[in-house]
């Protein structure tokens, strides 16, 4: 009765049939586990930084940002040098496209003019490979701009900060224009209409088009602006203010995705500082002796806001249509104030710069991604682009009063000139095509590789124009030594300066200006195995 019994039981499996789950997701590229990934598999040297990252801190602009990278430095808050070259040695693109400088003698992108709420990472390839630009050393900086999400999002955000050295303190500035919050001058600074384009000079003796009397050249020096007068106010809070909107709907049943978003921000820095300068070996025993030692006072209020709309459009499972358009404003308003001792004239000075430079790139690619499985699983990309690049420094003023006999008279040195007024723009435009194809196949260790050709084209057309104006000081030491808003009033101004009169002249060079184009087209072919 106590024996043990067997019982075998069997389970038969109940077999349910289901369709293919299919699970898809969208790559990130805006983590730092995405930037680490990248540098990971890349072919090349590499470093980056997400907007996960920036987030984090109070960077307002790509060039902030780019402090925080390994072995880069930003140079005068704008210009990128990767380890240690020049910043020549250094190229730029967004989102893989070469895009136009708005620098006027330097082939150089400033970073300070992208806002960093706009982007989603930035890498910098310190090695060269074969499908980068040729023209980098110390290596190239790509910044890829956000894209839309899967979903239905949307964010808003507002900001301020505060500076113990500029908020609430002595602000100095000038009258400007009433949409200079917006970086764009509303005509206040811009040349006037009166001035020719040609050289304004009188000529009795000249016949023609061309020609100008004394009496026209008077009329032409009273149409400038002669409102001269500096002020003084408080330095106020900066501000900024973001916000962004994306979405994926569908169109003839195909997945549409969208994204839009602004970003802007204003702030204000004064600073007092001192600049000397030393003319080496020129001193006893070969020592350096001074040849400047000025104070320093400045404030700067600056603009800085940009916009983003990115469109992606999958035509079926292998094509990807993409549109891409970005537009970046920068501004800064400045007032320069200089008191020292200039050694080479022997005396003191006191010298005044009132500054306006506005800064404008828009960027915009359309192009297209086909996977083709029948090709051994291959990737061929295209690509167009234009880019536009301005840069306009609109009456740029400048004036040196030196002390003679314990007063402050208007210079006559050579290069002081008086009362000075300089006018500048510059504006380029760069249209580009790239094809690349990608060929995946395995090495004859079973590791993953590639084979990759493709090539490039772009134009590149650049107009500079410049333009300077000079009210030179009246003969009397006693006309001298009023300020400018009592010099600069029209009755006192005339083609020839008098005794208390000041005469007018243009300074402009033939070689002031220039017109220019820059034409690139290239192959490449190139393996990659690890």
């Amino acid at each position: 009765d106590n024996e043990p019994l067997t019982l075998n039981l069997t389970l038969t499996p109940s077999a349910i049939s289901v369709e293919t789950v299919e699970v898809t997701a969208k790559v990130l590229r805006d983590t730092n586990v995405a930037i680490l990934t990248q540098q990971r598999k890349s072919a090349a040297v590499s470093d980056g930084i997400s907007s996960e990252q920036i987030s984090r801190t109070s960077d307002s602009n790509a060039a902030e940002a780019l402090r925080r990278v390994t072995g880069l430095s930003v140079v005068g808050g704008d210009h990128v040098v990767v380890r240690g070259l020049g910043e020549r040695y250094s190229s730029s693109t967004v989102n893989g496209t070469e895009i136009g400088s708005p620098e006027t003698n330097k082939r150089v992108l400033p970073m300070d003019l992208f806002a960093a709420g706009l982007l989603d990472n930035m890498v910098v390839q310190k090695t060269y490979t074969p499908d980068q630009p040729g023209e980098f050393g110390g290596g190239v900086v790509d910044l890829k701009t956000r894209e839309f999400p899967g979903q239905k999002v949307w964010n808003v955000s507002v900001g301020t900060g505060y500076n113990s050295v500029t908020t609430g303190k002595d602000f100095r500035g000038y009258h400007g224009g009433g949409t200079d919050f917006l970086g764009f001058d509303d005509g206040t600074r811009e040349l006037p209409k009166e001035v020719p384009d040609f050289k304004v000079i009188a000529n009795a003796l000249c016949e023609g088009d061309n020609c100008l009397t004394s009496d026209d050249v008077t009329q032409i020096a009273r149409s400038f602006n002669l409102d001269w007068r500096t002020e003084k106010s408080s330095g106020e809070l900066p501000r900024s203010f973001s916000g962004s909107y994306g979405n994926e709907v569908e169109l003839l049943g195909k997945p549409l995705g969208l994204l839009g978003s602004v970003t802007y921000s204003n702030g204000f820095q004064s600073q007092d500082r001192t600049e000397n300068y030393y003319n080496g070996g020129s001193g006893a025993g070969g020592a350096l002796s001074p040849r400047t030692e000025y104070g320093v006072n400045e404030s700067t209020s600056s603009v800085l806001w940009g916009s983003l709309a990115s469109l992606g459009y999958r035509l079926g499972d292998f094509h990807t249509l993409s549109l891409n358009a970005m537009y970046n404003r920068s501004a800064d308003d400045t007032y320069r104030f200089y008191e020292g001792t200039n050694y080479d004239f022997g005396v003191d000075i006191r010298e005044t710069r009132l500054e306006y430079t506005e800064r404008g790139i828009f960027t915009g690619t359309v192009g297209m991604k086909h996977n083709l499985p029948a090709l051994f699983g291959s990737l061929f990309e295209w690509k167009l682009g234009y880019s536009n690049s301005q840069r306009n420094e609109p009456d740029r003023r400048d004036y040196l009063y030196e002390n003679q006999s314990d007063t402050y008279i208007l210079s006559t040195r050579a290069g002081a000139n008086g009362f000075t007024q300089t006018y500048s723009d510059l504006d380029e435009d760069l249209r580009t095509a790239d094809t690349d194809l990608s060929v995946p196949f395995r090495q004859w260790g079973g590791l993953e590789s590639k084979v990759k050709a493709g090539a490039h084209f772009s134009t590149k057309e650049r107009s500079f124009h410049y333009r300077r104006f000079t009210y030179t000081p009246p003969r009397s030491n006693a006309a001298r030594s009023l300020p400018p808003e009592s010099l600069l009033v029209a009755d006192n101004i005339a083609e020839r300066s008098s005794t208390r009169g000041l005469g007018f002249r243009e300074l402009t060079r033939d070689s002031d200006s220039y017109d220019a184009a820059h034409d690139i087209s290239a192959q490449y072919f190139m393996i990659d195995m690890p």
